[in-house]
């Protein structure tokens, strides 16, 4: 996600440099499969990738390709055109040997990096990432979060509909007849375990926005703001449930999902005592992760960790649509530098006082105190 936000930086850096649109499209494309790369790794046989070698491959070469071509459409001087043309080479080596591709894997990628670094340094001085109000920017392609907030709800709801529904056509669910399953275990099998690295990671990459937004949006407000960082460190936990599945690791895999229902839970218990408008949907949340915790009906766990799951994003949706007016005006994107506020620290001010004894031999003294 992070290389795609930087193709954005690197068009409005020069939105009117030759061959502007396309080499953003490319780099964008490229990204793309990129981040499938780390989704679908290379090896079908290891029980901690279950991949898919040719997958994996394509949609490499893809991105390599692609991030060439814009390369080479953007070549400035004899620097641009020295990595360019390593970079080039190295894609269009055809090395049989698993060491000596790695080393040219490698190569390319750092060839890739010193590349887009160069150009987010000579084009990028005047655009910036902002997750800011409205009135205080200049914006160049901006989003408001509760649009975000509705990319956040479709990662989330159809990752985990689609894992469900490929599950049940490939054969892996219901892992026992006639009964419901936990949601760890879509994501145990191929391709759901595909599936849910891809799509639960950016999922967690919105809803660090969309709680971003309604950190940006509660000014002032020091417990909302400490409640708000809470359940993006459960979002953290989320993004390694996605990751890592049971099978690969249950420790951490358990660790992480709760991190991220107990964040969240507490998110919303906090959230529940201001906010009228989420309390059922907290209310639901909290009390199934405490029925399922305590093993109180164990036969229903799995409902009870869907529900839990469900009530969450059911959650997260009525906290915008509750601060609907002030999420609104909260942009998310790339805006002009010159216009975004840097905090500064006022200057101190100073009450001086004149202090004169009654001896008029005695010295004058200036106390300052500061004006809070």
């Amino acid at each position: 996600m992070m290389l795609a936000i930087i193709q954005l930086f690197l068009y409005f850096g020069d939105p009117s440099a030759k061959f502007a649109k396309v080499s953003l499209w490319m780099g964008l494309v490229g990204a793309f499969f990129l981040s499938w790369v780390g989704a679908i790794c290379d090896d079908a046989d290891a029980p901690s990738c279950m991949g898919n070698n040719t997958i994996h491959t394509t949609c490499a070469v893809i991105f390599f390709v692609l991030y060439d071509l814009k390369m080479l459409l953007n070549i400035s001087d004899a620097v641009d055109a020295t990595l360019c043309a390593l970079s080039c080479a190295a894609t269009a080596s055809l090395v049989t040997s698993e060491w000596a591709l790695a080393v040219v894997e490698w190569t390319d990628v750092a060839l890739i990096m010193a590349w887009t670094l160069r150009q987010v340094s000579a084009r990028c001085g005047g655009v910036s990432w902002c997750l800011a109000k409205k009135e205080s920017v200049e914006p160049l392609w901006t989003v408001d979060v509760t649009t975000v907030t509705k990319a956040t709800a479709l990662f989330y709801f159809g990752t985990l509909a689609i894992t469900a529904v490929v599950g049940l056509r490939a054969g892996y669910l219901p892992t026992e007849p006639g009964q419901l399953w936990y949601i760890s275990d879509m994501w145990t099998q191929v391709p759901g375990n595909w599936i849910s690295r891809w799509g639960v990671v950016r999922g967690a990459h919105f809803g660090w926005l969309t709680l971003g937004g309604l950190y940006a949006a509660a000014d002032g407000d020091k417990t909302r703001r400490a409640l708000l960082g809470i359940g993006m460190i459960a979002l953290f936990g989320l993004s390694v449930v996605g990751c890592c599945n049971e099978n690969e690791n249950l420790t951490i895999h358990c660790f992480a999902a709760e991190v991220f229902f107990v964040g969240y839970d507490i998110l919303m218990v906090g959230t529940f005592i201001t906010s009228r408008s989420t309390r059922l949907a907290a209310f639901v949340g909290v009390s199934s992760h405490l029925v399922r915790s305590f093993a109180v009906f164990p036969s229903l766990a799995p409902f009870l960790e869907w529900t839990n799951a469900l009530a969450i994003i059911l959650f997260t949706m009525a906290d915008v649509a509750a601060n609907y007016g002030a999420c609104k005006g909260v942009l998310v994107g790339v805006v002009s530098a010159s216009e975004y506020p840097r905090r500064q620290r006022p200057k101190q001010q100073q009450l001086i006082l004149h202090l004169v004894g009654d001896d008029d031999d005695a010295m004058p003294v200036d106390l300052k105190l500061p004006l809070v």
